[in-house]
């Protein structure tokens, strides 16, 4: 996922200065090329749709609900807020790297999470044979 990441950076990143503009990250947005290069990618990694078209169909729909062509610099401007560390308007790469690194471990405590109360879930499933009650549904 590391790899998908900067191969976006470095697919939007047009001027080749590690850094992303809000001019960069629109273009992005609204260039065919860039979304069926990416979808490809990530459907290479992550096959989830039958095919990399279809899958660029469902990256099209996001972006589409993100804006599609109303989405404009000001938008964008606000969005890479999310991300801009040092405040400057521009996305470094170095940002984006400490922005994974942080989810990636967000994703790992969630994971931990997941499977400590997995037991209780499968636990909970069995009482499907009493009909999705607990104890005395059957008086009911």
């Amino acid at each position: 996922m590391r790899d998908f990441i900067r191969e976006i950076f470095t697919t939007l990143d047009t001027s080749e200065d590690d850094e992303l503009t809000a001019g960069e990250i629109l273009a992005g947005c609204k260039s065919d090329e860039v979304i069926t290069h990416l979808s490809k990618k990530l459907h290479e990694l992550f096959p989830i749709r039958k095919s990399p078209g279809d899958l660029e169909g469902f990256v099209r729909s996001t972006i589409e609900s993100l804006g599609g062509n109303a989405l404009d610099e000001a938008s964008v401007i606000e969005g890479i807020k999310w991300i801009d560390a040092d405040a400057d308007g521009i996305v470094q790469r170095s940002e984006v790297g400490r922005y994974y690194k942080t989810a990636a471990m967000k994703f790992v405590e969630l994971s931990k999470q997941v499977r400590q109360i997995g037991p209780m879930f499968a636990m909970f499933g069995g009482m499907d044979g009493m009909q999705g009650g607990g104890p005395g549904s059957s008086e009911l």
